[in-house]
């Protein structure tokens, strides 16, 4: 728990007129509102609204549900930067005084330890600046004080009243006031996330879009199957199962009816059980996204924003490159109504194309980099050839022979207004390219030879 409290050395003095860094260090270290280095692991966080139990390295709720690390680390990250702006003597503060510092039910927030216990205990916000009392409490010692929030400001303030908003002081409060529902861990995945272990055999994905999918994850391969000669990015199946045990929502529902399904995914896990997951766009005719948990019969909200996790295609698997070599050594280009020219690339000190015949030529460095380029990134996307229409539009072929990984693979180059498209007649798909994401691309005979 060192980590996740680190904001306990939070309450600290700051001073920007201290001089050099060990004159700043030995002021902070005198002005410390604790002394947490002593007392061992954390073991519980509570207040009045909610309480947090440590067991092994996770918390728990009172009610035993398991915490988002994530929402605690954000709650303690904002106490982190609170700040004690000075301590209130025996001439300012007083218990016959008290009242006008703290309220007789006034918000606390309590850190036990090993070896000890911290309490907080939030007081009224200053008129005239954005400061509040604190009072805080450790080892039978209590002490008053002027505390401050020292987070960045956000939003858009009016200037003659910025020095005494009370939005941070509110922030505050609020976080006092937390229910446990807040802290809830919420992953979609919950022993997968907590375990840090991912013993999945496949899932299957269908949703309103796309084309449903499958994907076996002991094989490593996708079906619908990728092309002949395309292989399967098994870096991107491991980022999405990241994506998916990493998935938290913003918070569970009680039951209720749901609506309009737009995806749905099973996980068949290696010790054959299974997960269903729905995916909703109204929950109680309330529009928003929503997942259903089938087998735990549990409803998590979603940010509208993470839906797209759930509307992934095969292909999105896939490695959509023409060619899997950024460095190829040959190709022949063919113009309709032109002879076929070899091409050969050499790549020593920089690059450079030339033809062997010569019958073109001297060939253009700049527009063979640029077609070397387009064949070896991937495309935005793939689709079925209509071989009757598709083919007649084609500016050039290119072959990829005596490239002994590509070796004879061919492929139509189609322009199109805002899309380049490579065409493969042998295997039957074609290659789509956004224009805008390429650098100029030749389509006639001049572009690619100087005469």
């Amino acid at each position: 728990m060192t980590l996740i409290f680190a904001g306990l050395a939070f309450y600290t003095y700051q001073s920007e007129e201290l001089g050099g860094i060990a004159e700043k260090e030995s002021e902070l270290k005198k002005h410390k509102m604790i002394d947490a280095e002593n007392l061992g692991d954390m073991r519980k966080i509570s207040t009045t609204s909610f309480k947090l139990i440590r067991e092994d390295e996770f918390f728990m709720t009172g009610s035993g549900e398991l915490v988002d690390g994530f929402r605690l680390q954000k709650f303690l990250d904002i106490l982190g930067r609170m700040r004690v702006r000075r301590y209130l003597g025996p001439e300012e503060y007083n218990l016959e005084k008290r009242k006008y510092f703290f309220d007789k039910e006034a918000l606390t927030l309590t850190f036990e330890f090993d070896k000890g216990e911290i309490v907080f205990r939030l007081g009224r916000k200053l008129d005239f600046d954005q400061s509040f009392y604190m009072e805080v409490t450790q080892d039978g010692q209590t002490k008053q004080m002027v505390a401050f929030d020292s987070s960045p400001n956000e939003g858009t303030y009016d200037k003659k009243n910025f020095h005494k908003n009370p939005e941070k002081y509110l922030r505050f409060k609020t976080m006092l006031s937390l229910k446990e529902n807040f802290f809830i861990d919420t992953h979609l995945f919950r022993n997968e996330f907590k375990t840090k272990k991912i013993a999945w055999k496949s899932l299957s994905l269908n949703n309103l879009r796309n084309r449903a999918f499958s994907i076996d994850l002991i094989a490593q391969a996708t079906t619908p199957k990728a092309p002949n000669g395309m292989m399967v990015k098994n870096e991107a199946i491991n980022n999405y199962l990241q994506e998916l045990i990493n998935f938290s929502g913003q918070s569970w529902l009680k039951n209720g009816e749901l609506e309009d399904e737009v995806a749905s995914l099973t996980i068949e896990r290696q010790d054959g059980s299974s997960s269903h997951i729905k995916v909703f766009k109204k929950y109680n005719t309330q529009p928003g996204s929503y997942i259903h948990l089938v087998e735990e019969n549990k409803i998590l909200a979603i940010n509208p924003k993470s839906i797209k996790l759930f509307f992934k295609k095969a292909q999105d698997f896939w490695d959509l490159r023409a060619i899997p070599t950024k460095r190829p050594k040959a190709m022949k280009l063919s113009f309709p109504e032109e002879k076929e020219i070899d091409v050969e690339f050499n790549y020593a000190k920089a690059f450079k194309a030339l033809s062997p015949t010569k019958i073109a030529g001297e060939a253009v460095n700049l527009a063979f980099k640029n077609l070397v380029d387009l064949f070896s990134v991937e495309a935005d996307q793939i689709s079925d050839l209509d071989q009757a229409s598709d083919l007649s539009a084609s500016s050039y072929v290119v072959n990829w022979g005596g490239n002994k990984m590509i070796e004879g693979r061919e492929f139509h180059v189609i322009l199109k207004e805002q899309e380049v498209i490579l065409a493969n007649k042998k295997l039957g798909y074609k290659l789509h390219y956004r224009l805008d994401n390429l650098n100029g691309i030749g389509s006639k005979l001049k572009d690619f030879f100087l005469k």
